[in-house]
């Protein structure tokens, strides 16, 4: 993919993520992206957001000075407007979202199609950029109709070989 169109695609996008609070401004940004690219670039907004939201994600980690599994929860939980249930399970983390801010809006407009193309895929992106180790399993998601996100989050766990 060419790098200007790289660089318009995520300066569009972020627009987008940035104004999900404010419903008019959306639905017009959501008709001008409609009108000049629909859904047929998905797979490069998904290469550009996914490097993106890793180099953000992992400058998080590092200002944080941790990047642990239950520092990332501790940040991603804290999303105003939500409500979330966090479950051990056996190696890491359940996580059941009953109310998603984003996905009440991006439904309300009728564009939950791209609300799951530029808010739902970045999960396993933020994951890999504030740890490589941190993997994610999305179960169900509100955006695309459910009554509930749930998502499974572990980490691998390192294994230390002695040689000898």
């Amino acid at each position: 993919m060419k790098a200007d169109l790289e660089k318009l695609l995520l300066e569009k996008v972020i627009e987008i993520r940035n104004s999900w609070e404010d419903t008019e401004k959306l639905k017009t940004l959501m008709d001008e992206w409609d009108r000049d690219f629909g859904h047929n670039y998905d797979e490069e907004v998904e290469c550009v957001l996914g490097k993106y939201l890793e180099g953000v994600w992992a400058k998080k980690a590092e200002e944080s000075g941790s990047n642990s599994l239950e520092d990332l929860l501790s940040i991603l939980l804290d999303f105003p407007g939500g409500k979330y249930k966090k479950e051990e399970t056996e190696g890491g983390y359940k996580v059941t979202t009953t109310l998603c801010p984003i996905a009440e809006v991006f439904r309300n407009i009728d564009r939950a199609d791209y609300g799951a193309s530029f808010y739902c895929i970045s999960d396993p992106y933020i994951c890999k950029g504030f740890n490589e180790r941190i993997k994610h399993r999305k179960i169900s998601s509100r955006m695309q109709g459910d009554d509930a996100c749930v998502h499974f989050y572990t980490i691998e766990q390192r294994v230390d070989m002695q040689v000898g």
